[in-house]
This record gives C-alpha cells, structure tokens and sequence, in this order.
C-alpha cells in the first residue's frame, strides 16, 4: 500500500494454490491504443523474454472487451485497447516462501544500470503503510436506469425474430461516489479477495486510475500446445441454509433458459476449439459454487495443433457468448447498439504472457476505481423468453455481492 511508483499491479490465479503476485514500475510496456494486432503484441512480449533468456518472465496486462472501439470513455484512455507490462519490480508470494524479482531488459538497460538499481532499492525500502479503509458512505447511480434497461432489452428482444442471434449479453454499470474521499485500490483488493475464494484477483493501477476484477471466469490457460478453458453461465445465489442452498442449486439444474444460455457458450466455445486442436476433452456438466453465487460449468481439455497459438485463440475464443452473443459474429458490434456504456477492460480478456504460456481470465465481477468514484459493471444473458425484471434482478446479485464486499 506504501508503494508510490505507477503501475502497479496485482494478480492472483484461481488454482495457483495460495501463489499472488504484487509488481510495480515499468522494465518494459507494450500499449495499443487504436487497432490490436495481436501477432505484434505477442511477438514483441516473446522476443523480449528471449532476450533476458529466462522463462519465468511475465508480462501482465490486458485488452478492451471491444478491440475495434476507436474512441474510449475518457475514464478508459489510461488503459489502452491493450496495455501490457514487464514490471521492473515483482514479489511472488507461496504458501511457503515470497520471492523478488527485478527485470532487467538487457541490452537496453545495461548503461542505466546504477539509476534503476536505486529506484529498486527505494521501492523495496519503503516503510509499510497502515492499511487502508473504504469509504463508510456512497451515493450510488445505475446507468441505464431500470426504466430505460426495460426499454433496451426489449428492443434487443427484436433481434431474435430478425437474426439467427440466439443469445447476447446485456451489461449495465453501477457508479458509487464517495463524499470527501477516495476509492483505494489496496482496500479494494483486500476485502474482495477475503469475500471471493475460488476467483482471479487482479488489480492493474495505471495513473490514479484502477482497475480490479475478481473473476470465476477462465479464458484459457496455455502451456505449451496444453490447452484449458471452461464454459460458465446461468446464475442462482447460494442459500443461507443448507436447503435454499440445495433448492437454487436445483433450479439451476432444471432451468431451460439457464440451460440453453449455457449450451450457447459452450457450443461456441467448441466450434471455436474444433480447428485449433488435435484433441479435445469435454467434461459433463457441473454446477460451480462460489461463495455468494453459482453457475452452470462445462471444462474443456485440448492438445492443440503446432500452428496454433495465443494469436488465434484469442481471435476465436474472445468474446465468447458468456459475456457476447450467439453466433459470435460481430458480437461487440451488435452490443455496442443496445448498451448506453463503454464496457472498457470490463469482460476482456486479463492475465499474463510468458516465454511459452499464457493465461487469461474474463473480467467479469470488476469494477474501475477513480479518485472518488468506483464504476461497477456486470450483465446477463438474454434469450428469448428473458424479461427485463428477472435480468435486472440477475445483475443485482452480481452487483450486490461486489458492493457487499466492500461493506
């Protein structure tokens, strides 16, 4: 919390079991901020760690949930279509040891090596800072309002009778401003964390601006041509007892709409996988429990094929219809029609590069933190048979529960 330098960032992986890791400072940045070419991204990242010849190194970042928005929100400028970062400064903390790593990029950095082993040794010496608190009190305003997210959604209802669209995902935001003080991005990350087990935690801090997401969501993770990713979607609370909980837990189950929205995403997600794999390994269906929600789950396992990598798995897995639409095609478009909001980093992919594996969640459960405001987005599914009162409601449990958090 004491640290000063700018970025900083965080990132915690669902099933790294207890590994966190807390960076700041730049040894090497990448930022788009019109058109993505991804094969220049993760080209530059790639031949960048080969050049410091260690395959520990990482670049973590992110990209916009639309990568073809020509022109952000002011709130979403500090953030680039992409923006992706070697920090110079990382503490890898595990259940049984922390490690330090300074990022050198040679041979660039070798004839400024005395000034960036002082401003090392002035962020590692900084004296701790007392933690800090939120707000006690928030205003709070909801863009679209309820009447006008009425309006909305059933004028995308439309879109079912006149396309071969079959699902999209409506998001709205939540805007809290505080009186006289700010959202801080530690304090953020710490009651999330305590209140989100089994989730992503990250935290990117550019400027005064944060955002931080705590996602049950897996994009994919790559690891040589090893390839994991999952299909969630449909959303019932946990119960305070042991029998609501099992009684959601079984709505869920039955649910025709929850079962066709998930069938959705996961049959994107395979047509996607399909060309990419030499094999591919379904799971059954499963209800994942988190602590205050659960969801419908499908895991994927492949091999993929030699010519397939990062690049085109982000090109055919982003955005899938958990967080886009059914068919896939021209998804942020079509959205772009029915919301009042510029999603922003809000369900694009977030994660990290290495030399020869990648990892990127859906930032799904985020929120953007802004001296004294804190700008909350979530969505739901809507297919045919939705109303605009049960997706409202759906969105108010994925709200509350980030705003309970930080109660």
């Amino acid at each position: 919390g004491s640290q000063t330098v700018r970025p900083r960032i965080y990132w915690s992986g669902r099933d790294d079991h207890g590994a966190e890791t807390a960076a700041a400072g730049v040894a090497d940045e990448i930022r788009v901020d019109g058109a993505v070419e991804l094969e220049a991204i993760f080209s530059r990242v790639r031949d960048t760690i080969a050049l410091n010849d260690d395959n520990r190194t990482r670049y973590y970042g992110g990209f916009r949930f639309d990568m073809g928005l020509e022109k952000p929100a002011d709130q979403w400028k500090e953030f680039g279509t992409a923006r992706f970062v070697l920090p110079r400064l990382e503490v890898t903390t595990t259940d049984d040891r922390s490690t330090v790593t300074a990022n050198l990029v040679l041979p660039r950095d070798r004839d400024r090596l005395g000034v960036i082993f002082d401003d090392i040794e002035a962020m590692l010496t900084l004296p701790p800072a007392p933690p800090a608190d939120l707000p006690p009190e928030w205003s709070r305003v909801d863009s679209p309002g309820e009447s006008r997210w009425e309006n909305l959604l059933t004028s995308a209802m439309t879109v079912f009778a006149e396309t071969d669209f079959r699902k999209l995902v409506l998001a709205r935001k939540a805007t809290l401003t505080a009186d006289g003080a700010d959202f801080d991005s530690i304090a953020l990350l710490r009651r999330l964390r305590a209140a989100t087990s089994h989730c992503y935690h990250a935290c990117f801090e550019f400027g005064d601006s944060a955002f931080i997401s705590s996602s049950p969501e897996l994009l994919y993770r790559r690891d040589g041509n090893n390839l994991t990713t999952e299909a969630i979607a449909g959303t019932r609370p946990r119960g305070a007892t042991k029998e609501i909980d099992e009684h959601f837990k079984r709505e869920l189950t039955f649910s025709d709409k929850d079962l066709r929205e998930h069938d959705y995403v996961a049959v994107g997600i395979e047509q996607a996988l399909r060309p990419l794999c030499e094999s591919l390994t379904i799971s059954d269906r499963e209800v994942l429990q988190l602590p205050h929600i659960q969801h419908l789950r499908r895991r994927f396992e492949a091999t993929l094929r030699s010519d397939a990598g990062d690049v085109q798995l982000l090109s055919q897995l982003h955005p899938t219809a958990a967080v886009g639409t059914f068919p896939t095609t021209d998804a942020a478009k079509l959205l772009a029609v029915f919301e009042p909001i510029d999603r922003g980093w809000y369900a694009g992919p977030i994660g990290w590069i290495g030399a020869d594996a990648a990892e990127f969640a859906v930032a799904i459960r985020s929120g953007l933190a802004h001296r004294n405001s804190l700008m909350l987005y979530a969505g739901a599914g809507i297919l045919e048979g939705s109303t605009p009162t049960a997706e409202w409601n759906e969105i108010e449990i994925k709200l509350g529960n980030f705003i309970k958090a930080l109660s």
